[in-house]
């Protein structure tokens, strides 16, 4: 599966399908992650997965991989 990454601070991240109009983001609170749906800032810079946080890049590949085995529904609830 080909996601696009995208930064809009250091604390707030966005992934989304390629083409797609809606995103992810991943908002740092303290120690951990949380997600929401959310539209992309005009703002946000594309970004490769080498450079989020080491944390953020576990959850990433964690939500990839839980997407492939379960399909794309976890693109469209609350995760």
């Amino acid at each position: 599966m080909q996601i696009e990454i995208y930064c809009a601070s250091e604390s707030e991240y966005y992934i989304r399908l390629p083409g797609a109009s809606g995103a992810l983001r991943w908002l740092r609170e303290g120690d951990r992650w949380s997600t929401g749906r959310a539209e992309l800032p005009d703002a946000a810079q594309p970004m490769a997965l080498s450079e989020l946080p080491r944390t953020l890049q576990e959850e990433l590949l964690a939500f990839v991989a839980r997407t492939e085995a379960m399909g794309n529904q976890l693109w469209s609830e609350q995760n």
